[in-house]
């Protein structure tokens, strides 16, 4: 059974790296491709919106259904959505309104590397650690090979490879779905719509649970920080010269520093001190989007990065482990879909407010704006009265 379990985790782990590949090495051009198109900022950060936002509506009931349909068939779908994903890339093209599409598409296939794979890899008690290093791994090579393709033959080959990655998820998809041989609980798909909608209901009760609301708030600050990788921070490195390739340098010097120190984190995991551990991520990652607003020299860009990189990598362990932690086996797909939709909640709502700032004022001053926002929200006397209670703060 360990034996199997392994060879499971294994899968699991591929799946979830090679998607973070597709998505890396797309999610930074994006904004490039639209303003090459024509589009305004703002129209832009509704673009980028569109991703997140559609991670907000699935992400609780893909981890319901998950435990109700199986996990294997909700990764089954999710790997077909980001397949099909490139066709409206390519369409945009032409029709620079697939966009939408496309991006809608690529958030529901990712939201299942956020929400079913972590929870199932619990599931199967494989090591987190790892599971959260090859993703960090995939979000690592992903931006310099995208970018290096964008500066040499344009995005054409971006959404080939796309389709590429996405083909090779599927495969590993269905082996993996052969391999668990789940028994489908749920029948029906007035059934199934049911389960969605009581979803969301189950997921609001769990968010009176202190831990879990702590790790959904701090969620919501951290993913902030995501949107603004994938919006304003490539328009800005763009605004200052830098070329694709350098821009997938930045980002890939963040996602290594995050990716490394995953491996190290086994510690702060099991730490009683969680939850202090999170603000301290968010605080640094604020204050690295401040300094990098200020900037236009590569190398503090690059130093600024690996900081940002620092903050982003503690965070994901620790924050899948304290919701592991603070639910069953039942409600955790629950818990880590609330997790995930607040998170990309953030992401949602900080890309449309601050493009429309970027529309109105400037792309450093709107990126400015943002990293203090952050630090705001982080200040740890905000959430004195919620954890003070709490054993992990």
């Amino acid at each position: 059974m360990r034996k199997v379990m392994g060879r499971e985790s294994l899968i699991l782990t591929l799946f979830a790296g090679i998607s973070s590949v597709a998505v890396s090495m797309m999610l930074p051009y994006i904004p490039l491709f639209a303003q090459e198109s024509g589009l305004s900022l703002e129209l832009i950060g509704y673009v980028v919106f569109t991703y997140y936002i559609v991670q907000v509506i699935m992400r609780i009931p893909i981890g319901s259904l998950s435990d109700a349909l199986g996990d294997d068939r909700i990764i089954l779908m999710g790997a077909i959505s980001m397949l099909i994903s490139p066709f409206f890339y390519l369409l945009s093209l032409r029709h620079p309104a697939s966009l939408f599409i496309a991006q809608a598409l690529l958030g529901i296939g990712h939201s299942v590397t956020w929400v079913t794979s972590p929870s199932l890899i619990t599931k199967f008690r494989g090591p987190l650690h790892l599971y959260t290093f090859f993703m960090g791994l995939g979000w690592f090579l992903g931006p310099p090979f995208g970018g290096k393709l964008r500066d040499l033959f344009g995005m054409l080959p971006l959404f080939i490879a796309l389709f590429l990655l996405s083909l090779s998820s599927l495969i590993f998809a269905v082996i993996l779905r052969r391999r668990m041989k789940v028994e489908r609980r749920v029948h029906g798909i007035r059934k199934i719509a049911v389960l969605g909608l009581k979803s969301l209901g189950e997921a609001l009760k769990l968010m009176r649970k202190r831990e879990i609301f702590i790790a959904s708030y701090i969620s919501f600050i951290m993913f902030m920080s995501f949107g603004l990788g994938a919006s304003l921070l490539p328009l800005y490195l763009s605004e200052i010269g830098l070329s694709s390739f350098l821009i997938g340098v930045a980002t890939s010097v963040r996602m290594g520093v995050s990716t490394v120190i995953r491996l190290f984190t086994k510690p702060l995991v099991e730490s009683p001190k969680r939850v202090l551990i999170l603000l301290l991520c968010a605080l640094s990652t604020g204050a690295s989007i401040v300094l990098v607003s200020m900037t236009k020299s590569f190398t503090a860009i690059l130093i600024l990065s690996a900081i940002w990189g620092l903050g982003v990598g503690i965070y994901l362990p620790v924050v899948f482990s304290i919701v592991a932690d603070s639910t069953g086996e039942s409600e955790r797909g629950t818990a880590m879909g609330l997790r995930g939709s607040m998170g990309s909640l953030g992401s949602a709502v900080g890309t449309v407010a601050f493009m429309h700032l970027a529309d109105a004022f400037s792309i450093s001053y709107a990126l400015l704006i943002s990293g203090l926002a952050i630090l705001i929200l982080s200040i740890p006397p905000i959430l004195r009265g919620l954890t003070g209670r709490s054993p992990m703060l």
